[in-house]
């Protein structure tokens, strides 16, 4: 083999790597940027399916969360103690609808203990669905070599994110805990359009 050729095919095999190797980077830099787009929307909604492990029980059934800006909107549905639950408020109020019966109060997170026996931290769930750390808390974050964030420990509660959504770069499967509280969530549809 010439030199010339052996160059000629050097390069080529070079400039072939360097082609693959930009595509790969444009799909790095799309998902990255739709991930970046998304976190800064105040409205978003997802549907899928939930479960919930309480030191007395355990339920599961189906959510749809709509949030507009501090705002959320939770549907829960399901058999049993589960029912059909409304939630709709912020960090500052909420009226939580149950069997056709509605309770309103100041203390979200009190309010939903009360009536519906679930210890959840509403002011953290709007930015732990999105896979972020809340704001309002000192947090710990461990990420994956892809630099999803895998875990997150805020408030004493541990988010895990064991799976993610290919296009948007969002969690579809959140795992939060503590102690005996467990609230599964599966995310079959993310909505950027509310």
């Amino acid at each position: 083999m010439s030199a010339t050729l052996f160059k000629r095919l050097c390069l080529l095999a070079m400039a072939t790597l360097i082609a693959a190797s930009l595509s790969g980077c444009a799909s790095l830099i799309k998902s990255s940027s739709v991930t970046k787009q998304i976190n800064a929307i105040g409205n978003w909604g997802v549907s899928g399916k939930i479960g919930i492990t309480t030191p007395n029980d355990s339920v599961a059934g189906f959510i749809e969360w709509q949030q507009r800006g501090h705002d959320f909107n939770v549907y829960v549905s399901g058999p049993m103690a589960l029912g059909n639950t409304r939630i709709k408020g912020n960090s500052d109020k909420i009226s939580i609808t149950k069997n056709g019966k509605t309770k309103s109060g100041l203390n979200p997170q009190q309010l939903i203990y009360e009536q519906l026996g679930w210890l959840l931290p509403v002011q953290n769930l709007p930015f732990w669905i999105k896979g972020q750390a809340s704001p309002y808390s000192k947090a710990f974050i461990t990420k994956s070599d892809k630099g999803e964030i895998k875990k997150i420990t805020q408030d004493n509660w541990q988010v895990a994110y064991p799976r993610y959504n290919n296009y948007y770069g969002q969690p579809s499967r959140i795992v939060i805990e503590q102690g005996q509280w467990k609230f599964l969530i599966v995310i079959k549809n993310w909505n950027f359009n509310s």
